[in-house]
């Protein structure tokens, strides 16, 4: 489990967290984006940025070659992290921690029913969409003692968004997890660990650690 003493070299991503999404109606109660759709930017969250001083890393679309030197630290291309924000790796020797990207769906009552059987306790990256629609999946995970974090609203390449995109993923998918289980996570994982100098700006404005793969 991620927490200030204890991080992870070792993510294990299973896939029984992802399901086939279907045409499910949301079951948190508000006003949310359509589920599996871009978060529409809103500019009170816009404002939290500083954008003047993120890295001025270029949109790179799906399908951009990677530069020949990596100027803005491209894990998608070199695996680069920065050691004063990126967390990689446990502090002590045969430490590990056992993280879940993509939940909460219906499989994630399988993983629960296993970890809590063994008494293993976790850290699971929710995707906002799948947070209104099975809150009280993700409020089970946590009242059996694990750690939430935030893995966007729509589990897009960061890189390939703009800034505006990027922190209504993070803010939108924020406010879906307090709503459901009455806290804001303080952890944050990049989808396909897809990370750049500007994304990790923007999260360390926002005041989130970033916990990504070491390679």
């Amino acid at each position: 489990m991620y927490t200030d003493k204890l991080f992870s070299a070792i993510s294990i991503l299973l896939l029984a967290l992802t399901t086939t999404t279907l045409n499910v109606e949301a079951q948190l109660p508000g006003q949310w984006p359509p589920v599996d759709t871009p978060s529409p930017p809103v500019a009170s969250w816009t404002a939290l940025v500083d954008q003047t001083k993120l890295a001025k890393a270029p949109l790179r679309p799906a399908g951009t070659p990677c530069a020949p030197v990596d100027t803005f630290c491209i894990w998608s291309c070199t695996t680069c992290t920065r050691p004063e924000s990126d967390f990689t790796h446990c502090p002590n020797k045969g430490d590990w921690a056992l993280t879940y990207d993509d939940g909460p769906t219906q499989n994630t009552l399988k993983v629960l029913d296993a970890l809590n059987t063994r008494g293993i306790k976790a850290t699971f990256f929710a995707i906002g969409s799948r947070v209104i629609e099975n809150p009280q999946i993700l409020k089970q995970a946590v009242d059996s003692g694990h750690q939430i974090g935030v893995h966007t609203w729509l589990h897009t390449a960061l890189t390939t968004q703009t800034t505006e995109e990027i922190i209504a993923e993070i803010k939108w998918t924020e406010t879906a997890i307090k709503q459901a289980v009455g806290f804001t996570p303080k952890w944050f994982r990049p989808p396909q660990g897809d990370i750049d100098d500007r994304v990790r700006g923007i999260l360390t404005q926002l005041g989130y650690k970033i916990a990504n793969l070491e390679s």
